[in-house]
């Protein structure tokens, strides 16, 4: 494919995991000749510079009062977000003579999503969007009204294309949004490049890295691992960049205090992974098991034994199941479940051409597969 233009627009840019992932994937498509205009806010968090990127950025406020916002938005015939003058800013960007090849809006929040509608109706180009999370999601407990889903179905009309991380979040989705199920493309998370080690980390020290909380609990891994530990007094357990209020009284309750500590957020997290005996990720219990969370995605193009605590015949099951010697899934969230589960994954031999085996199968993660991915299904519009 000729190099195309890309307009990328998205609240988010190198910072949190939905700007991480969009990141990831403007790295990608740079990777691949292409150029890329990304239409970002103040609240983004990247220091990439590229002669094929064009960074303009607005900023995020004024955010409030919302009302008043909502008013404008009806009286503008606008669509209201949460970031609605960001939005707004950015669909009055003036591209001149260098109008973009195609228009695609990154969402989460909802409001990455409108200054690519409204640019891609303005230039008369094809528009993308891309559902990170669907709308709303199974573990949300903020409601959407009706006018929310009249301007979500406006924009999802008029994309010639929209792309999610799996095939279980479109069937969910289109219980919520009518679109066609020609438009709906998968489009895995761009990994990172993948990481292999001359050989084992420390040896029954299972880390955990990321965010846990209300949502996605720490309770059930500690419970477990408060079994597992009897067992192999030797075996410890670390929260890396984990909100301590979550962590430490489940820890102090369970008298784990000694075996398992929550470590700070770092960005050197190859550090982090090469020190691991064993990588751990909880997922949300949600029905329908729709996510497929970046932490997964990384430590699956690591070299090190993974232990993913997630809902039967979920993305992320799925997913570990292309390396069972080296990838466990457990999908009970009761504590003698996840203590054998703890106990299976400890037990695994380090072998270097079995990681080689399971990094290579995790092709369609990378970037260049991501990149290309995205080119077919830019030809694909008619």
């Amino acid at each position: 494919m000729a190099p195309l233009h890309i307009c990328i627009t998205s609240v988010l840019f190198d910072k949190k995991p939905e700007g991480i992932c969009t990141g990831r994937l403007i790295r990608a498509l740079l990777d691949q000749g292409h150029r890329v205009t990304v239409l970002t806010s103040s609240k983004e968090g990247s220091s990439l510079k590229h002669p094929g990127l064009n960074k303009i950025v607005f900023s995020h406020r004024p955010r409030y009062p919302r009302a008043m916002f909502r008013l404008l938005a009806r009286l503008e015939s606008g669509i209201f977000s949460n970031f609605y003058m960001w939005a707004k800013k950015a669909a009055n960007y003036d591209f001149g003579q260098d109008v973009p090849d195609v228009f695609y809006g990154r969402a989460w929040p909802h409001a990455s999503m409108v200054p690519a509608y409204q640019l891609a109706q303005k230039y008369k180009r094809p528009l993308l969007l891309h559902f990170s999370d669907p709308f709303p999601a199974p573990n949300e407990d903020l409601v959407y009204d009706a006018p929310f889903f009249r301007d979500l179905q406006k924009m999802t009309d008029a994309a010639d294309a929209i792309t999610f991380t799996n095939d279980e979040t479109i069937n969910y989705q289109r219980q919520h949004v009518n679109f066609e199920q020609v438009k709906a493309h998968v489009l895995n998370h761009v990994s990172p490049a993948p990481v292999m080690f001359d050989g084992p980390g420390e040896s029954g020290h299972f880390y955990h890295v990321g965010g846990v909380g209300p949502s996605r609990s720490p309770v059930p891994l500690l419970e477990g691992f408060a079994l597992h530990v009897k067992k192999h007094p030797g075996s410890r357990f670390y929260f890396v960049g984990a909100n301590a209020k979550y962590v430490d009284p489940e820890i102090e309750a369970r008298g784990l205090a000694e075996t398992v500590k929550v470590l700070p957020f770092t960005d050197d997290v190859k550090s982090v992974f090469e020190k691991a005996g064993i990588l751990v990720s909880i997922d949300t219990q949600v029905s329908p098991p729709i996510f497929t969370p970046t932490k997964i995605v990384e430590y699956m193009v690591t070299a090190r034994p993974v232990l993913a605590i997630t809902p039967q015949d979920s993305p992320v099951s799925k997913l570990v199941a292309r390396s069972p010697e080296t990838a466990i899934a457990v999908t009970d969230y009761s504590a003698e479940v996840i203590a054998a589960g703890m106990d299976k994954v400890l037990a695994a031999e380090w072998q270097s051409h079995v990681y080689e085996s399971r990094l290579a199968a995790m092709s369609d993660y990378s970037a260049a597969s991501i990149a290309t991915k995205f080119e077919e299904i830019v030809a694909s519009i008619k």
